[in-house]
């Protein structure tokens, strides 16, 4: 068979190395001068490494994109380390008290004082507050402490041992929310948790004042006006799937892109870049059913591209044919009567999207400290994450210099979406000051920046019944792209799992 696939993306190129070993023709349709899609980079001239346009990383049970790169022998080029996360939260404690009543660390109390050499060994990173005291949060005396000098307090939470000393929950609060940690990482059934919302599920379980303090703010960042919307299954996955340790590749994950890519040159595989597919027609020939793209026919199309390009290209089959729509099923001639591929369209474009934005700023000085990947759990920063690449990843590979990002999920239309990156990089400043007081960039500081639509589709209640199927109404055409990925959120693994359902489901059609 001679398959074309649109879209050189992880699951497009998945999907190409995928049919060439079952012995397939396939030519890879990439409308950008580099491929890898959300996870292709981009490298400066005094940089060792490429850097993604979008921060990216891989779990350690990404069994999916794991065993392909080592398939790919790239098993040396995986870099696993584990850096630190931490959440920024307001300091707005009045009338929250402590599990356990902080006192002066001479305290007699033995229970106190161990727990306060933990905090100071353990729970901090080195952009934290060093004293709990400083939070300004009650104590057991009833007189409440002012707060510190900051605004804001970093909290590393990325550990069992974080959450039992972190002092903005009370011990029932705390228990709770280990619960909810423990119920998502034990239970396997997420089919059931699509049916309700994930604040609903958090507030039954870790209740309502952990939402509040940890989730709320970070689920209302991320997606805005979808936030109330989201079900508990998307929650279920992102904890579920999280592990303390990350992996990286040596050299960005283009090495990884380079190499899926040579695979496929490698076994016969044809790659197009700079190849934008507008249109696809389709023709009958001795009862059987061919696409055309461009001046090349093929049997069978996998679209990987976004939902609105997928369906901007289906219903193009029906306008560049002139008669009634039919196509080839099972050997006979279907004629489309009951609308099969306009509801099918309609339900591609009833799935919401946000736009990914993300500034990449390079410093002589570091913004964070230490820690790797910062949660911004406050909704008035335009701003959801601020991930310093550079405390994971040497800064020697970037030509000394430190690499932070900043990211943000975007609704059409929003008003960042017109800016320039130095235009961004005055509004996020302030905001950036809040996190760092002591942060200076200069005026003609080095940054990148980057956008990317239908980057982040927005799960709702009973997402799998409306999530589109890889085959679509029309025989012989089929869709892979990150709106099939559910319960799970987008990411690497994902897209290569995609990938090679894709083409399995392309082969069994067979």
């Amino acid at each position: 068979m001679n398959i074309a696939v649109i879209g050189g993306g992880l699951t497009g190129l998945t999907t190409a190395y995928e049919l060439l070993k079952k012995g397939h023709r396939v030519t890879v349709f990439e409308k950008e001068k580099t491929l890898g899609g959300l996870t292709g980079g981009f490298k400066m001239p005094t940089w060792e490494w490429s850097l993604e346009f979008f921060y990216h990383h891989f779990f350690t049970n990404d069994t999916a994109l794991i065993s392909l790169a080592k398939e790919l022998g790239l098993e040396k080029e995986m870099v696993i380390l584990r850096p630190i996360t931490a959440t920024l939260i307001k300091n707005n404690l009045g009338g929250t008290r402590l599990g356990i009543p902080i006192e002066h660390p001479q305290s007699r109390n033995l229970v106190v004082r161990t727990l306060y050499n933990l905090e100071k060994m353990f729970m901090w990173s080195k952009d934290v507050h060093k004293n709990i005291e400083q939070c300004g949060v009650r104590m057991s005396d009833g007189e409440t402490r002012v707060p510190g000098p900051k605004e804001y307090s970093i909290f590393q939470l990325d550990s069992p041992l974080n959450l039992l000393t972190f002092p903005l929950l009370t011990p029932i609060d705390k228990l709770r929310t280990a619960g909810l940690l423990a119920f998502c990482k034990l239970n396997p059934f997420w089919q059931p948790l699509e049916k309700i919302t994930a604040e609903q599920l958090f507030k039954t379980i870790g209740g309502s004042a952990s939402w509040r303090t940890l989730w709320q703010p970070l689920m209302k960042g991320k997606f805005g006006t979808y936030a109330k919307v989201v079900p508990a299954s998307w929650l279920w996955a992102r904890i579920k799937k999280r592990t303390p340790s990350l992996g990286y590749f040596r050299g960005g994950f283009q090495t990884f892109v380079d190499r899926l890519a040579k695979a496929i040159k490698k076994r016969g595989g044809d790659i197009r870049i700079k190849y934008q597919v507008s249109s696809i027609k389709y023709k009958k020939k001795n009862n059987y059913l061919t696409f055309d793209i461009g001046n090349l026919t093929f049997d069978k199309v996998l679209i990987t591209t976004p939902s609105s390009t997928a369906s901007t290209l289906l219903m193009s089959l029906v306008k560049n044919n002139k008669k009634n729509y039919s196509y080839i099923r099972n050997d006979s001639i279907f004629v489309d009567e009951e609308g099969q591929l306009k509801t099918y369209n309609q339900r591609l474009l009833f799935i919401p999207h946000l736009w990914a934005q993300t500034l990449i700023l390079e410093t002589e000085k570091p913004i964070l400290d230490n820690t790797y990947w910062l949660n911004i759990a406050d909704p008035s920063f335009p701003f959801i994450a601020v991930v310093a690449h550079t405390n994971y990843m040497d800064k020697k590979y970037y030509g000394g210099r430190h690499i932070t990002y900043i990211g943000t999920y975007l609704p059409d239309n929003h008003p960042f979406l017109k800016m320039t990156k130095q235009q961004l990089l005055k509004k996020f400043l302030p905001y950036l000051q809040k996190i760092n007081p002591s942060f200076r960039p200069l005026t003609s500081a080095l940054c990148h920046l980057f956008t990317a639509p239908s980057a982040q589709p927005v799960h709702t209640l009973n997402y799998s019944q409306k999530a589109p199927k890889i085959k679509t109404p029309v025989e012989g055409i089929y869709l892979a792209n990150l709106d099939s990925i559910y319960p799970w959120d987008r990411g690497t693994n994902y897209a290569v799992e995609m990938g090679q359902k894709a083409a399995k489901t392309i082969q069994n059609s067979l």
